[in-house]
């Protein structure tokens, strides 16, 4: 599976992504050659091991966009209540 950056995420945003957990985001740091604090770009290109997807019946976020903006921040751009809203 790949998956494009989109500005302000990191590897805990796209491991919640692409397998439906944060605990994967060492694993992701290790199949891409990078260390977990590394500074994503947006527009990078990372992949997820085939044959590691997510068990059955796990909801992905691949279309979450907070509170319907056509927006590509990543969670850690977004304020509780303003630009990340639970409904």
């Amino acid at each position: 599976m790949k998956y494009k950056v989109k500005p302000g995420q990191n590897l805990f945003d796209l491991a919640i992504i692409m397998t439906g957990s944060a605990d994967n985001a060492f694993e992701l740091a290790r199949v891409n050659g990078l260390s977990i604090t590394t500074a994503l770009k947006g527009g990078e290109i990372l992949e997820w091991e085939t044959g590691k997807e997510p068990p059955s019946g796990t909801a992905l976020a691949t279309a979450y966009r907070p509170d319907g903006e056509e927006n590509d921040i990543g969670i850690g751009e977004m304020i509780i209540e303003q630009t990340f809203i639970v409904h």
